[in-house]
């Protein structure tokens, strides 16, 4: 049952977009939770049926309440709105729910809110997609598909590859909305490749050698050409993303 994570979810506000899967059936059916990732501001569970351990049913994302952050479940449903408006492909929550981060603050409460999805055993991209022979195709595409965001005045804030849902059915859809930031025209060519440079870097961290010049010349051929200082750029924005992994894998 997530009311053990979330006792004050009587006094949430709370949006459904799901007609499916009532509210009721995730708070008080038994469920089986397994932490997939911790960071600062949220931890990601994936939840099971508390007697089938090998079939997940839903991916949760609990949010902590730390003072003077933005709320994320807010921002993240404004997000959802506004790129409905624009017509981008999106993968929806079932539910996202919350209360003031303050409220839940002074109470000690480990979480003020919470995103539900469904689980998605097939779709989101994975490294081996990008290293088959046939895998310069994909490159091309989602790189244009980011490109495409950046005309409607998107920026993704993280563009690494397993953030991307893709099928040959559906196309590009987008899951991660926590670093979406929304422009009221298209960004400037550094933030363009600024945005691009994590999927470079998680690409070539995976062994997709020279993705980096392979993404500058898509650019090139959609945006136009850049400077040298632009490249440039583009090239330390990769480095710092690489090293701030190794660091965090205590590699350096």
């Amino acid at each position: 049952m997530l009311s053990f994570l979330f006792p004050n979810y009587k006094n949430f506000k709370v949006f459904s977009y799901s007609k499916e899967v009532t509210l009721e059936d995730l708070f008080f059916r038994p469920f089986s939770l397994k932490i997939l990732k911790r960071s600062p501001s949220h931890i990601a569970f994936i939840l099971y049926s508390h007697d089938n351990l090998e079939k997940p049913l839903y991916f949760l994302k609990s949010y902590h309440p730390r003072l003077f952050k933005r709320n994320r479940i807010k921002a993240l449903i404004q997000n959802l709105e506004e790129l409905t408006r624009r017509k981008v492909p999106l993968i929806f929550p079932l539910f996202a729910f919350y209360e003031n981060p303050l409220f839940s603050f002074l109470k000690k409460t480990p979480f003020f809110g919470g995103v539900v999805f469904p689980y998605l055993e097939r779709g989101f991209l994975r490294k081996e997609d990008f290293l088959k022979e046939s895998s310069s195709n994909l490159l091309e595409k989602l790189t244009e598909f980011i490109l495409g965001l950046h005309q409607k005045g998107i920026l993704l804030g993280d563009t690494k590859y397993n953030n991307f849902y893709y099928t040959k059915c559906e196309g590009f859809k987008i899951f991660d909305l926590d670093g979406v930031k929304l422009l009221k025209s298209a960004p400037s060519t550094k933030e363009r490749l600024k945005d691009l440079s994590a999927l470079a870097m998680t690409l070539e961290w995976s062994g997709l050698k020279g993705t980096s010049s392979k993404i500058l010349e898509i650019y090139i051929h959609v945006c136009g050409n850049i400077s040298p200082d632009e490249k440039k750029f583009f090239l330390n924005c990769i480095e710092k993303k690489r090293k701030k992994r190794m660091k965090k894998l205590g590699l350096i």
